[in-house]
């Protein structure tokens, strides 16, 4: 299933937090996206996050094998001793920038429901050929202190009153605002695999939203990994 081959290398994303990249992991990635597309009935509206498109979650006896692999090549890059928890999802982004609720015009973290001394650690494997549907942009926000009250507001807010409040039109988060730092871009590739610590801002960098649909074959199909890992003893 893994490539023994597969090409690694690691980005800073600011001081704190470094992205893990890793290129031709899988030998039959084709197979998640024939697999996607047998299943594409079963993909539904996202109900429980704020995801932008269609999901199908995986079961843990699908999820086992990637457990394994992040314990046996990964996790010391994160300074994490076990995975607690793992869940994961096929998506399809398909919103158009004026579907977009607020939350979704802005990048956001992946932040599980960790216990003290754990680690929440995400990842998005690309399974589309066509680049222009977007890779991964990092940020960080500018007031540290005051954004997780911002988010709360605008979470709360209209289209029409976050746009007053903002000065964004309605789009996909592809750059610096007056809230948020840029800190990288990360292209997308087929088979390419994203790992980052869930706490770090993200977004897709969906620059042309025409040309996003709901099926696997032609759309933004990713695999989306969470996990909930104990961190190493001091």
């Amino acid at each position: 299933m893994f490539n023994p081959k597969v090409s690694h290398r690691s980005e800073p994303l600011g001081t704190e937090a470094r992205v893990e990249i890793y290129d031709h992991l899988l030998t039959d990635p084709a197979g998640l996206v024939d697999l996607a597309q047998h299943h594409r009935q079963a993909f539904l509206q996202a109900q429980t996050n704020a995801f932008p498109g269609l999901e199908l979650p995986l079961p843990q006896a699908a999820l086992a094998p990637w457990r394994d692999w992040f314990s046996s090549t990964a996790k010391q890059h994160f300074g994490v001793r076990r995975v607690v928890d793992i869940q994961g999802r096929l998506s399809l982004v398909t919103a158009q920038p004026d579907q977009l609720a607020p939350v979704q015009r802005i990048c956001h973290r992946d932040r599980l429901e960790t216990e003290p001394g754990e680690l929440a650690i995400a990842g998005v494997l690309y399974l589309f050929e066509q680049e222009a549907l977007g890779g991964t942009n990092f940020f960080t926000a500018r007031e540290p202190e005051r954004i997780n009250e911002r988010i709360a507001r605008w979470a709360q807010m209209t289209a029409a009153a976050f746009e007053v409040d903002t000065g964004w039109p309605p789009s996909y988060m592809l750059a610096a605002n007056q809230h948020f730092e840029h800190l990288l871009t990360v292209a997308p590739q087929f088979n390419r695999l994203l790992l980052y610590r869930g706490d770090v801002f993200h977004g897709s960098a969906i620059a042309a939203p025409h040309l996003l649909c709901d099926q696997p074959t032609q759309g933004r199909l990713t695999l989306n990994l969470f996990m909930r890992c104990k961190r190493s003893a001091a």
